[in-house]
């Protein structure tokens, strides 16, 4: 019997047979923080700060924020993170301490807009193809807005949702070309997620992912999670199968664990970092909390280190619960 379950048994027998012991339930087991050393952690932070620069606007689509780091990683130039977001997640607040994990490493960070953030266009703008250049559009604007200080010879595109399907369609789309891809929670099916009542009104014009895909010649990371309802780990598998001339590809896949309190959640929405700027309910509406914690500094953020150091085969160290309970671990699911 494995010690999780002798855990979980001997805390159902202490609850049952002591009175009052709702008490007892609330004081579960907290889950691990942030990694001391490593990949994830403030091992390699170099600065506390940026300057954020706005261009353009959100209502039609064309705003790009570019975030230069107090100090750039190699001095006077940095690499360059282009960093594309879900559907109509065009405000950078809701990955904020994603993006300042990067800018704090001295990484010059690109979040162009993909969406017009006017409702009234919702149910109109849904070309996946003009999604994708004008993500593309609003990166050259922001690479021209760094300028000299980025290191154009060294960028990375990541992507979460439908930017990670964008992610993967980048380089052969004409993006800023990208020297390696971290695709989250990709989601080559729009449709999957969306509530019934709504597809009636809703005609998605897809990109040619598989096109694309199959003409990718740079090292793909795909990242998803065993309780991603969106997109999930079969639409993860599609892509994967897809990326034939990738020199390498991994697909990777975080697991839910419910042992302790608060849980660590492998949904959709892991990687966000809303911080409270998504009302919870809304959140739960599009697939998850979006809570920073353990998922984010040891899955996500760890991954991201990882390949913007050039690895390709990532290990990931989920830690143990505050009463030595390892956390679920990360599986590989490919190669």
């Amino acid at each position: 019997m494995s010690k999780r379950v002798v855990n979980i048994l001997l805390a159902a027998l202490v609850m049952s047979a002591v009175p009052g012991s709702q008490a007892f339930a609330q004081a579960r087991p907290t889950p691990p923080g942030r990694p001391a050393r490593g990949y994830g952690s403030t091992q390699k932070y170099i600065c506390d700060g940026y300057q954020r620069i706005k261009s353009g606007w959100y209502w039609d689509g064309t705003a790009v924020n570019v975030f230069v780091p107090n100090r750039l990683k190699y001095g006077r130039r940095a690499p360059v993170v282009f960093f594309l977001h879900g559907f109509l997640q065009v405000a950078p607040q809701i990955y904020l301490d994603a993006i300042k994990h990067l800018t704090d490493q001295g990484y010059i960070v690109i979040y162009p807009t993909m969406n017009p953030g006017n409702p009234f266009a919702i149910l109109t703008d849904m070309d996946q193809n003009v999604m994708l250049q004008r993500a593309i559009d609003n990166a050259r604007k922001g690479l021209a807005i760094a300028g000299r200080r980025a290191d154009t010879s060294k960028m990375f595109v990541f992507g979460h949702s439908l930017g990670g399907l964008f992610s993967v369609c980048w380089n052969g789309a004409g993006g800023p070309r990208a020297r390696a891809i971290v695709s989250c929670n990709l989601a080559t099916d729009s449709m999957q997620g969306m509530p019934d009542f709504l597809k009636q009104f809703v005609k998605i014009t897809p990109v040619d992912w598989r096109g694309y895909a199959a003409k990718v010649d740079v090292p793909v990371t795909i990242l998803t999670g065993d309780e991603d309802n969106i997109s999930g780990a079969q639409q993860a598998t599609d892509m994967y199968n897809v990326l034939t001339v990738a020199p390498s590809r991994a697909l990777h896949c975080l697991q839910t664990d419910n042992y302790g309190d608060p849980r660590l959640a492998a949904d959709h929405n892991a990687v966000m970092c809303s911080s409270g700027w998504i009302p919870p309910l809304l959140m739960r509406f599009v697939g998850g909390d979006a809570e920073v914690d353990a998922t984010d500094y040891r899955y996500y953020w760890a991954a991201f280190d990882g390949v913007l150091e050039g690895k390709t085969a990532l290990t990931f160290d989920m830690g143990a619960w505050s009463d030595g309970t390892p956390v679920e671990p990360v599986l590989q699911l490919a190669p």
